[in-house]
């Protein structure tokens, strides 16, 4: 998890350009609270979703309602598929979500997920780590 949040930050940085104007990443303190430190080892895929959480602080403005962002990114910003995406979309389902966010690498997968899923959830795609936090902050 902690490899995630430093691939975000460390994109960010190079890319906060697009966002802002003469900003840096360093005019910002950072800080990610895990509440169950014991699933750790369960961050692999959630590089994306830091950089979302962290370009929503510095816009100051909030996520999406009901909204998951799924996703893991190299520094380069480039995407890698979700794995076990049916089970990560179940959770998702289960835990209130109306809308997925997911990389472009997934549209394959997509015709594997079962319609009682796809029934209850807006399925979104992304190309890139900004578009993510594009899509899921309403930037335009």
């Amino acid at each position: 998890m902690k490899t995630s949040f430093e691939t975000a930050c460390d994109y960010l940085q190079a890319n906060i350009r697009e966002l802002t104007r003469d900003e840096t990443l360093d005019d910002y303190d950072l800080n990610v609270q895990v509440l169950n430190p014991s699933d750790a080892g369960e961050g692999k895929e959630t590089s994306v979703g830091f950089l979302v959480g962290i370009v929503s602080g510095i816009l100051d403005r909030s996520v999406r309602p009901q909204t998951i962002v799924l996703g893991a990114m190299s520094l380069m910003g480039e995407l890698v598929a979700v794995s076990s995406l049916v089970d990560k979309l179940q959770l998702a389902v289960d835990s209130g979500a109306n809308s997925v966010l997911l990389p472009a690498e997934n549209k394959s997968d997509i015709a594997k997920i079962p319609n009682e899923l796809l029934d209850e959830l807006q399925l979104m795609s992304y190309t890139d780590p900004l578009d993510a936090a594009s899509k899921a902050i309403n930037i335009n």
